[in-house]
């Protein structure tokens, strides 16, 4: 059965439509990258549209106003800085980012949003569970086994004496390199909750 697959694979079976739906696929994402960010666009300019028309336009008091005011604070602040967040955590979270002094860009508190938690003191205390740090590490060791592949595929491809076999190989060792590449962005999340947390011990000191 093994040598029946080798042979297959050799001959450039399977893996020549596999690698064509691959190329056509990533092609077709490129194309409409700009029309499929656009349309985010387009949802979230509507919605800050309908926030300000109720708070300026509906006649809003009290608590319902103060409601959609929060809304709208973090419908821009999310717009900012693509974290959604709460007042309270806004606000520490801004109120980081002004003491790290450029050492945290808004990128690092991005990734580690989900691992960060506002204190009784305006401040922000990292946590990050043990199953966060495994999947992180199985996450970068998953991420070099893809791109061992990867790099294994595209090296055979000047061996290869049919252009439809080559073809094969540079389909299956491109996209075992994008995956590796998909996994590896899994371990940001932690690495820069890390990060925030050494600055936060430093600063405390």
């Amino acid at each position: 059965m093994q040598e029946i697959i080798m042979r297959h694979l050799l001959e450039g079976r399977y893996l020549n439509e596999a690698s064509l739906l691959i190329l056509m696929l990533c092609a077709l994402l490129i194309a409409n990258m700009r029309k499929i960010m656009d349309f985010w666009s387009g949802f979230f300019d509507r919605k800050l549209t309908i926030l300000r028309s109720s708070i300026g336009e509906s006649g809003a008091t009290g608590k319902t106003k103060e409601v959609l005011q929060d809304q709208l604070d973090e419908a821009y602040f999310k717009y900012a800085t693509r974290i959604s967040a709460e007042k309270r955590k806004r606000e520490a979270l801004i109120q980081l980012h002004e003491s790290a002094q450029g050492e945290l860009s808004w990128i690092h508190l991005k990734r580690a949003s989900q691992f960060l938690d506002p204190t009784d003191k305006d401040k922000v205390m990292v946590k990050v569970g043990r199953w966060d740090r495994f999947f992180c590490w199985y996450s970068a060791f998953v991420a070099v086994l893809f791109t061992f592949v990867s790099v294994f595929f595209v090296s055979v491809i000047p061996f290869c004496g049919n252009l439809k076999v080559a073809l094969a190989f540079l389909g299956v060792g491109g996209l075992a390199g994008i995956v590796a590449m998909i996994v590896f962005a899994q371990t940001f999340p932690v690495s820069s909750a890390r990060r925030i947390e050494k600055f936060i011990q430093k600063a405390g000191k």
